[in-house]
């Protein structure tokens, strides 16, 4: 497991700590259930409903493992810090010719959400304006964008 830091929003902090619990919980117990189900009707040796049920919790686990992993190592992103700069949290307002979306919230790659304007700041749009202030040009895949404004919610 990486000992790298995620830099995370506290909303997206709580999104994931959110999900953990219910994958846990509910999810968790969903699956042990239908497991004990299956194995109660008998021969579980050519029975696929045992081996799809095996096959879901096993990707549960993995999701679970990933997501302690974040959360262990989750530093949230201070929103006070650097006000006036891009950084985790920001949202930022584009002079662009780019057409449609013109605003970015900058996340960590574990918020991501492309069709809400979430990019990542590990992405070449998100790294470009990481640290940069209003009235900054930055350069992306060959266009040049202008920092119209910052703003932090």
């Amino acid at each position: 497991m990486s000992t790298n830091k995620v830099r995370l929003t506290a909303k997206g902090y709580q999104k994931l700590k959110e999900e953990l619990e219910h994958l846990q919980t509910v999810e968790r117990d969903k699956i042990s259930a239908f497991m004990a189900d299956v194995m109660s009707e008998g021969d579980i040796s050519e029975n696929s409903g045992y081996d799809d049920a095996r096959a879901k919790m096993g990707a549960l686990e993995s999701r679970i493992f990933e997501l302690e992993g974040v959360l262990s190592r989750a530093e949230i992103a201070d929103e006070d810090e650097g006000i006036d700069v891009v950084g985790i949290s920001a949202t930022v307002k584009l002079d662009t010719t780019l057409g449609g979306r013109d605003e970015f919230t900058i996340v960590s790659t574990h918020e991501v959400d492309p069709k809400a304007g979430r990019i990542s700041d590990e992405s070449p749009m998100g790294m470009a304006l990481m640290g940069r202030k209003a009235g900054n040009t930055v350069t992306v895949n060959g266009r040049k964008l202008k920092i119209l404004a910052i703003r932090f919610e």
